[in-house]
């Protein structure tokens, strides 16, 4: 009877506290970010513009027939031996497409599909990179305009499909400290991209919630802080590498 008790009374206040977080969801992941040296602004009711996910090109932008999203972050990086600094801006997104079908009898019957669900971050680069690169993001290029390149790193090649138009150029930008990142980054993501096209950088990590603040009957409200810190620190670790290497727009 008492472990009966016991465990309804962690149930109820479990609920509660789940509760209490997506309820007061702004106030607390603000708290959780603010201590860092980067100058974060988090708004849980706005997302990423339709408009800028569909340049992405990560998926049929015409068949989108509902869009929205949630928990947009923005923060600004500096660019190396430059003052000038770059916003980069990620959200939840979802985009769907409806399917109409018409039976036999005159009637239509309408069906979701789902197009994307998860991640998105945009940002623009401060020029436009000399080299077009795809990581898990194959549709955002034309057909043959970009083609297959594998590395010397073979757990690296089992995780990503890459893409681009220079071989060459490719090896200078996914340098071996970048391919560590991309493999570590799997640690929290469990399917990431990155998309380079001209002075654009998009990011996907379908399937992610980034600020999804649920807990269970284990409260421990540091390792909450820990994963949603860590998750936004290794998506700037990335980003960082990216606007610091001068060869992206030197080759």
């Amino acid at each position: 009877m008492i472990y009966i008790v016991y465990a309804f009374t962690i149930g109820a206040l479990t609920k509660e506290l789940n509760s209490f977080f997506y309820n007061n969801k702004d106030l607390i992941i603000n708290f959780l970010l603010k201590d860092s040296n980067y100058n974060f602004n988090y708004v849980p009711y706005k997302f990423i513009s339709k408009d800028t996910f569909a340049k992405a090109k990560i998926c049929n932008s015409s068949q989108i027939d509902k869009y929205k999203g949630e928990d947009l972050l923005e923060f600004y990086l500096s660019v190396n031996k430059n003052k000038n600094l770059c916003k980069f801006s990620l959200s939840d997104v979802y985009a769907e497409h409806i399917v109409e079908v018409k039976n036999d009898d005159g009637t239509i019957d309408r069906r979701s599909e789902i197009l994307y669900k998860g991640l998105f971050g945009e940002m623009t680069l401060p020029k436009a990179a000399l080299i077009k690169l795809a990581i898990n993001n194959s549709s955002h290029f034309k057909y043959k305009e970009v083609h297959s390149v594998k590395f010397e790193d073979i757990k690296f090649n089992q995780m990503y499909s890459v893409k681009t138009n220079s071989d060459l150029e490719s090896f200078y930008f996914i340098t071996p400290t970048m391919i560590e990142n991309l493999k570590a980054i799997r640690r929290h993501f469990r399917n990431f991209g990155l998309i380079i096209d001209g002075n654009k950088l998009y990011i996907t990590s379908p399937h992610k919630n980034l600020f999804a603040l649920k807990i269970d009957k284990n409260i421990d409200l540091y390792s909450i802080y820990e994963s949603v810190y860590n998750d936004v620190l290794t998506i700037i670790s990335i980003i960082t590498e990216i606007l610091n290497n001068e060869k992206l727009y030197e080759i």
